[in-house]
This record gives structure tokens, sequence and C-alpha cells, in this order.
């Protein structure tokens, strides 16, 4: 019994694979070729990003050190050495992220500059009436953009981290991104419609195919779109004519056996 269950039992009936369309295809086509692209520019773009912001904030530093200078020069009165800037100065420059220092050959470098990077020869040269521009190191070893001028009695110093020339690059590498994504959702866009776009002779063809499998012999295409989607329907439309001449003459042929079975001897 077994074996004759086994040899009457039907086959396992397997599910038809699920199939991506065209349309489907394309978009995912198109959205992962602009997705590399996109984290390709992100990548390559971000170091130039940053280097631009760290010398955009250099170059104000440098204006920012000049109008420092000018300032001390005009204040009146002398100032201690080893000692922040006046007050009223220290409050915009913070604002900025920038520390002032007034130094003077008696008192040397403030000890918060000691180990900054900041060269004897450097600084020697700064009070005989040298600007100076250098980065260095804070005390915890941060990276830091150094300006020095040179004023009536000794020198003027600005210090500047260059994370805060680094905040800045990172609101320009959002706006980059912002863009780059903007671009890539227009990207996606543009492809389903170029997509349905193509796709349509296709589903028209689809449709007429159908149509001719169900007996109707009158449907033509008009060959249009890319010449391979053009080729096909012109193949439907070349089978749809044949087909209708062979079943033309499959009647011709049944109305004559037809006639001469009914016509005796």
């Amino acid at each position: 019994m077994s074996e004759e269950s086994a040899k009457t039992s039907p086959p396992p009936t397997t599910q038809p694979r699920k199939r991506w369309g065209i349309v489907t295809r394309t978009v995912l086509l198109i959205t992962s070729i602009a997705t590399v692209a996109v984290v390709v520019a992100g990548i390559a773009v971000a170091p130039f990003v940053r280097s631009a912001a760290v010398a955009e904030a250099s170059g104000a530093l440098e204006r920012l050190a000049d109008l420092t200078a000018a300032y001390v020069e005009r204040s009146d009165g002398r100032r201690p050495p080893d000692r922040l800037i006046a007050r009223p100065l220290e409050r915009i420059l913070r604002r900025e992220g920038v520390t002032g220092y007034l130094v003077s050959r008696e008192g040397g470098l403030p000890p918060a500059l000691q180990g900054s990077g900041i060269s004897d020869d450097q600084f020697n040269a700064l009070l005989a009436g040298e600007p100076i521009s250098s980065p260095g190191r804070d005390g915890l070893g941060g990276r830091i953009l150094i300006e020095g001028r040179p004023v009536t009695g000794g020198a003027v110093i600005l210090t500047q981290s260059v994370d805060v020339a680094g905040e800045l690059g990172t609101k320009f590498l959002a706006r980059i991104a912002a863009a780059l994504a903007l671009g890539l959702v227009i990207s996606v866009g543009i492809a389903y419609v170029v997509a349905r776009r193509l796709s349509r002779p296709l589903r028209d063809a689809q449709g007429v195919a159908h149509r001719m499998a169900g007996g109707e012999r009158d449907e033509r295409l008009t060959p249009r779109g890319p010449a391979e989607v053009a080729d096909i329907a012109e193949a439907l439309n070349a089978l749809n004519a044949a087909l209708a001449t062979s079943e033309g003459r499959q009647r011709e042929f049944l109305l004559s056996v037809s006639h001469e079975l009914r016509t005796p001897l």
C-alpha cells in the first residue's frame, strides 16, 4: 500500500518565485549608485572642509590679533605681565573662543603658555617687533592656534583651540550632508519616473500578449521606447499577424473538409 500511495501521490507544488519588477530594480540600482556617490563625496570632501575651516579660523585669529594689538596700543596705562588682558576686551575674545595674554620680556611667558610650542626664538622675535603665527598645544594636549603681535613694552598673544574651528567645519559638513541627502532623495524620485517611463511600453506589450493568448487578433502595438523594447512590440505584431494567418488557413481547411464530407460521391 505504501508503494501504491507513493506512486499515486501528487507531486509537491512549488510556490512561484517572487520577482522584482523593472521599476523596483531600476530604483534600487540608481539609489545604490547615488548612495555610494554620496558617501564617497562626503568622505572625500570632509578633510578639505576641515582644513578650510582651520585656515579660515587662523585668518580670523590673525585679524583679531591685529585689532587687539591696536586696542592695547591705544589704551592708557601699563598692565602687569603674566595676566590676561583687560576684562572688556577679554569678554569679547572669549565670545570668539579666544584667550589673550599680555607678555613682556621681564615677565616671560605666562604659565598657561609654557609648553604651548612657542620657542624661545619665536618669543624673542615677538618682543623684538616681529609678529608670530604658529600651531601649538594647550595644557591638556589639545591643538591650538597661536598669534602674537608686538606692542609697546611687550606683546599680545592670542590662542584659540582648533576644536573651535572644527565646530565651523562641522556646520559646513552638516550643510553639505543635507545637500547630498537632498540630492539622493531627488535621484530616487527621478529614477522612479524614468523607470516608469521605460517600463510603460513593456506593460503595454504584456497586456497585448495576454489578450492575444485569449484569442484576440485585432491588437497591434505601436513601437516606442528604447530599440530593444520597440523590437519586442514589432515581434508581437508579427506574431499576431502570423497567428491570424494561420488561424484563417485552419478555418479554410476545416470549411473545405466539412464541405467535402457533406457532398456525396
